[in-house]
């Protein structure tokens, strides 16, 4: 069953956690490929329905998500993340490039997920 994106973007903060871990959980024993295409599809329903404070809000949860998982997790979880934006139309991407850095900036300040980042080369 395809999750219901318009939902949990209404969600309160822990139960928007709750639900995306979930899903978090059912890709993690999948591949890079099968993670970024994935989080394509949940970055275009994002985008399609949206507005850039529940973009943002959205973005915050799974880096937070992600800034608790072990580091070699992290990694492949942000590199899938990375390859599923380069994947995205220039419009989509542009949009989804900005909130995704507002977002870092408000939820990395000890730069933990900025390293993974580095360290991937992206």
């Amino acid at each position: 069953m395809e999750p219901d994106i318009a939902k949990i973007l209404r969600m309160k903060k822990q139960d928007q956690s709750d639900a995306m871990l979930s899903i978090f959980k059912g890709l993690l024993d999948k591949d890079v490929e099968a993670i970024s295409t994935a989080m394509k599809g949940l970055i275009e329903e994002v985008n399609r329905i949206a507005n850039d404070e529940e973009y943002i809000r959205l973005c915050e949860t799974n880096l937070n998500l992600v800034r608790s998982l072990p580091e070699d997790t992290a990694e492949k979880i942000i590199r899938s993340r990375l390859k599923a934006q380069a994947d995205l139309p220039d419009s989509e991407r542009s949009r989804d490039s900005k909130n995704l850095a507002e977002a870092l900036k408000n939820v990395d300040r000890d730069g933990k997920i900025g390293k993974i980042i580095q360290k991937i080369g992206a």
